[in-house]
């Protein structure tokens, strides 16, 4: 699910570089951002792949996501928490 977020909201953005950990750890460390998120807060996640399992889990706890490729080895995994 895709939320446009509007530009009159100011939010908290930590960038979370999960780039160079091996499997398992870069979602065990997105998913533990996720759960200190507040109304304002966003995590912009760094992954060298499109994380598809992880999508399904966010999805499940209850958090919105968007993805964008920026390279071969670059997506930003924009995570918010559902109003």
């Amino acid at each position: 699910m895709v939320q446009n977020l509007s530009k009159n909201e100011s939010f908290n953005t930590v960038t979370l570089d999960v780039r160079e950990l091996e499997p398992c750890e870069p979602m065990v460390r997105i998913l533990e951002a996720a759960e200190q998120l507040g109304d304002n807060d966003r995590i912009l996640a760094l992954h060298r792949k499109e994380p598809f399992p992880l999508f399904s889990i966010l999805k499940e706890r209850g958090y919105n996501f968007s993805t964008d490729k920026k390279s071969e080895d670059l997506f930003e995994i924009l995570i918010w928490r559902t109003s």
